[in-house]
C-alpha cells in the first residue's frame, strides 16, 4: 500500500519525520515528563542522590560509588530552579542517606534533568529507529516500545542514573548509525565527537563502560572492514584506523577527566567530618581549598577510584530466599525478574497505591525474541559463514547485540546483588534490536510499504499500548484492590504480593 511508503521527495520525508517526532514527544510528555516532581517523596536510591545534589550546590566534598555525571545533573536542576532555597537542607550535607527528607522539600530541581532526558530519549529513540528502518511510519510504531514501557516510565524521571545512562547510550548509537550511512570514513573530527559520545555513559555509571564497544565496533567497521572490502591497501587502512583510534580514545579520556574535574572543583569544604577515608594528601588539598587546582587532580582521582573499588567490594551477596531481598538473578530479567516495589500506601477505603518497577510484558517479550534471533543471526555468520544480505544492517544488529550480551555478562558477576533496574539499558537495547532485525528481514517490504507488514506492526503497537494501560495502576500509584493486583501477577517470579 502506497500510504505506508515514505514520500519520494526529501522535503516530504523531512516533514513527515518532524511530524512523527512531534507526536512521539507529545505522547511521551504525558508518560515521562508531566508532573515529574510527583510523588513529593523519595523512592529507592533517591535517598542517596538527593544529599549528593545538595552537597554540590553548597560546595561540600563527598565521594561516590560511581562516576559523577549523574549527580552533577541532579545538582544542575537544583541550581537552575532553586526550589529549596528557603528549605533547611543542612542535614543533607552531613549524611550520605537521607532517611528523612526536609519538610517542604521540592523535587522539581533534582528530578528535572532525569525526567527531561527520559522524555527526550523517546524522541531520540524514534530518530534512531528511523535511521535503522528507513521508514517513518514503521519507526513511529516501533517507538511505542519505549513510550509505553512501564518500568522506564517509573524509573527514568526519578533522581536515578539509569534514564541518563540510556539517553547517552542512545545518543552514541544514533551517531554511529548515522555515520555508517556515509560511504567514506570521514574526517578525524567525526571520531573526536564519537569519543566524547562513547565516554559520556561511562561518566554516569561504571557499567556504561560497555559503550566502548560502540566506539571500537564502529571503528572496525568504518575504517577497517569497509575500506578493505573496497580494495584499499592494508597498510593505508591500518594507518587510518590507528589514527582515528588514538583520536577517539584521547577525546574519550579527556571527556571522562573533565567530568571528574568538575566534581572535584565543586567539593571545596568538609561538613560533619566526612573525609570518606581519603588520604592525608587529599585532606590537605581540602584544607587549603585547592580542589580546583589541576595539579591536584591525580591525587583526588586516585583516592576516588580507591573508594569506588572499596565500596563495590562491600556490596552484599544476594539472598533470593529472603522476602526483603529486592534483587533478582540476572537470567530472570528477560522474563520480568523480581519486580521492585518502590512504594505502597493504603487508602482509607482499603485499596492500595503501589509503585512497582515492572516492564511492559508485551514489549519485554518482543525484546526477548529479538535478542534470541539476533544471537542466532550473528552466530550463524561467524560460525557457519551464512551470507549477509545487507552489510550495514548486519553491523547494526551485531553491534547492538554485542552491547546487550556484554552488559548481561557483566551482571553475571557472582556474589553480588543486582536489581531489575539494571536491566533497563539492556531492555532498551533489545527494543533497538527488534527494529534492526525487522529492517534486516523486511527491508524490501518496508521500502514498498507492504500492507501485511505494517498491519503486524500496528497490531503490536496496540498490544503494547493496551498492556501499558492494564499495568498503569502499578506505574502511577493508582488505588487497586488485592484482587486487581492478583490479576496482574502473570508470573510468580514477579513477586506481586499484597502488602496489606
Amino acid at each position: 500500500m502506497k500510504i505506508f511508503q515514505n514520500p519520494q521527495s526529501a522535503a516530504g520525508r523531512c516533514y513527515l519525520c518532524w511530524f512523527y517526532l512531534a507526536v512521539v514527544l507529545g505522547l511521551s510528555y504525558f508518560t515521562y515528563f508531566r508532573n515529574y516532581e510527583n510523588p513529593p517523596r523519595a523512592f529507592w536510591d533517591e535517598v542517596y542522590h538527593i544529599p549528593a545534589a545538595a552537597k554540590y550546590v553548597k560546595g561540600v566534598f563527598f565521594m561516590e560509588a560511581h562516576p559523577p555525571l549523574g549527580q552533577l545533573l541532579f545538582a544542575a536542576g537544583e541550581y537552575l530552579f532553586e526550589p529549596n532555597k528557603n528549605v533547611d537542607v543542612s542535614q543533607l550535607l552531613i549524611t550520605d542517606k537521607a532517611n528523612e527528607i526536609p519538610s517542604g522539600y521540592s523535587f522539581k530541581g533534582v528530578r528535572f534533568f532525569p525526567a527531561l532526558m527520559g522524555w527526550i530519549s523517546c524522541g531520540l529513540f524514534f530518530l534512531l529507529l528511523y535511521e535503522i528502518l528507513g521508514n517513518t511510519h514503521a519507526a513511529f510504531l516501533f517507538s511505542f516500545l519505549m513510550i509505553f514501557d512501564n518500568a522506564l516510565i517509573v524509573h527514568s524521571p526519578g533522581v536515578l542514573r539509569e534514564g541518563i545512562l540510556i539517553f547517552f547510550v542512545l545518543l552514541a548509537l544514533y551517531a554511529v548509525v548515522r555515520f555508517t550511512k556515509r560511504k567514506s570514513p570521514g574526517s578525524v573530527l567525526r571520531y573526536l565527537a564519537l569519543g566524547i559520545l562513547a565516554a559520556l555513559p561511562v561518566c554516569v555509571k561504571m557499567d556504561g563502560a560497555i559503550s566502548a564497544l560502540v566506539l571500537l565496533g564502529f571503528l572496525g567497521f568504518d575504517t577497517l572492514y569497509r575500506p578493505l572490502q573496497a580494495g584499499s591497501a592494508f597498510g593505508v587502512v591500518l594507518q587510518s584506523f590507528l589514527l582515528r583510534l588514538v583520536v577517539s580514545l584521547l577525546s574519550a579520556a579527556l571527556t571522562f577527566c573533565a567530568v571528574w574535574y568538575v566534581h572535584f572543583a565543586l567539593g571545596k569544604k568538609v561538613e560533619g567530618g566526612l573525609y570518606y577515608g581519603s588520604s592525608l594528601e587529599y585532606q590537605e588539598i581540602l584544607h587549603k581549598s585547592e580542589t580546583a587546582d589541576p595539579s591536584n587532580f591525580p591525587v583526588m582521582f586516585r583516592d576516588s577510584l580507591k573508594y569506588i573499588l572499596k565500596f563495590h567490594d562491600k556490596v552484599p551477596a544476594p539472598n533470593y530466599t529472603n522476602p526483603e531481598e529486592f534483587g533478582s538473578p540476572t537470567l530472570h530479567w528477560p522474563f520480568g525478574g523480581r519486580a521492585i516495589r518502590y512504594r505502597a500506601d493504603q487508602t482509607p477505603s482499603g485499596a492500595v497505591r503501589y509503585r512497582y518497577l515492572l516492564p511492559n510484558p508485551v514489549g519485554l517479550a518482543i525484546g526477548d525474541v529479538a535478542v534470541a534471533l539476533a544471537i542466532i543471526l550473528v552466530v550463524g555468520r561467524v560460525v557457519f559463514a551464512t551470507p549477509i544480505t545487507d552489510d550495514r544492517l548486519f553491523f547494526t544488529v551485531g553491534l547492538i547485540c554485542a552491547l546487550y550480551v556484554g552488559l548481561m555478562l557483566f551482571f553475571l558477576i557472582p556474589n553480588r546483588s543486582f536489581y531489575l533496574y539494571h536491566y533497563l539499558l539492556p531492555l532498551t537495547l533489545s527494543f533497538c534490536l527488534a527494529a534492526a532485525l525487522f529492517s534486516y528481514c523486511f527491508r524490501v517490504e518496508l521500502k514498498e510499504g507492504d500492507g501485511v507488514v505494517f498491519a503486524s506492526l500496528f497490531c503490536a503497537a496496540i498490544a503494547v499500548t493496551s498492556t501499558f494501560y492494564f499495568f498503569a495502576p502499578l506505574t502511577y500509584e493508582r488505588p487497586i484492590t488485592t484482587f486487581e493486583l492478583s490479576r496482574r501477577a502473570w508470573l510468580s517470579m514477579w513477586d506481586l504480593v499484597p502488602l496489606f
